[in-house]
């Protein structure tokens, strides 16, 4: 089980983390942020202004993890 520092999240509890870097933001810390598979839920971009490439994968991911998600 792997949680970040102070236990704001632990996996297997129906979590799913993505991160996302700007700039200088060190890759390994995003895909340690990030829920596995890391590649899938991190993202890294030069400048804000490139930000906006991600959305679209950003929220294709979201919704099929969603749609994924057993119901009650």
């Amino acid at each position: 089980m792997r949680t970040l520092p102070g236990g704001l999240l632990e996996e297997g509890k129906g979590v799913i983390a993505y991160s996302v870097g700007i700039a200088w933001a060190a890759q390994e810390e995003l895909e340690y942020i990030a829920t596995d598979p890391d590649k899938e839920h991190s993202f890294f971009v030069e400048e804000f202004d490139n930000l906006h490439k991600f959305v679209p994968k950003i929220i294709h991911n979201i919704c099929q993890e969603f749609n994924s998600q057993p119901r009650n």
